[in-house]
């Protein structure tokens, strides 16, 4: 999970800015809202996305993967792999450039929507199937939500590099 927020100062950084401009909105979201909920606040969401890339040096990818702690089965970590995925399987590379707009975090946070109601999708639509895999790898001491089973599958089967994969 690589942020590429990698020094002390920038992580002190970030984590008070996001503190100061997300936890007033986090106060509102149930800790253990869930992405599968058809009653989920997604307002709620957004409004917390624009408020986390209102920080300096937090994007779409910062944000989520701090959020993804506070709200794991609500929030995907939307990193460039995952981002990548539902852009081009979605055809909407046009979003591609709002994601990094720091300066209107309005248009990164739309963006970063778009994305997470397609994930939304995708998790309703094999829920059986991460269901089982959950019950699968928690017998074996790997206790993961849902949606960072989806994330995880995501990345292991788009991944440019193909780094996760087997090799010939």
């Amino acid at each position: 999970m690589n942020s590429f927020v990698n020094s002390a100062d920038r992580v002190r950084s970030v984590h008070r800015g996001m503190a100061e401009a997300c936890d007033p909105i986090l106060a509102e979201i149930p800790a253990d809202a869930d992405l599968l909920d058809p009653d989920v606040d997604l307002d709620a969401v957004k409004r917390l996305l624009h408020a986390a890339c209102q920080v300096r040096w937090v994007l779409v990818p910062v944000a989520t993967k701090v959020l993804h702690r506070k709200r794991p089965r609500l929030i995907p970590m939307l990193d460039s792999v995952v981002n990548g995925y539902y852009l081009d399987a979605k055809h909407k590379s046009g979003l591609r450039a709002a994601l990094e707009d720091g300066d209107h975090g309005e248009r990164a946070a739309g963006a970063a929507m778009a994305i997470l109601r397609a994930f939304r999708d995708d998790l309703r639509a094999t829920e059986p199937e991460l269901t089982q895999l959950q019950a699968d790898l928690g017998q074996m001491g790997y206790e993961l939500t849902l949606v960072r089973l989806l994330e995880l599958l995501l990345w292991v089967g788009t991944e440019p590099r193909g780094y996760y994969r087997a090799r010939a």
